[in-house]
């Protein structure tokens, strides 16, 4: 478990990330994606939640 100090700085470094990141749970569903993910593969976050179970 995260440190509640070390929450906020993961929530900037993902959300700002140039970098394509998405997080999954242990079955694979997609529960997070940034927006460099969406940008680049052309698919909201609503898109990507509801193909892959999570909604």
């Amino acid at each position: 478990m995260l440190r509640s100090t070390a929450t906020p700085n993961f929530k900037k470094f993902f959300e700002h990330s140039v970098d394509m990141m998405l997080v999954a749970d242990p079955n694979g569903d997609v529960i997070a994606t940034n927006v460099a993910c969406t940008a680049t593969l052309g698919w909201s976050q609503d898109e990507w939640l509801r193909d892959s179970g999570s909604n």
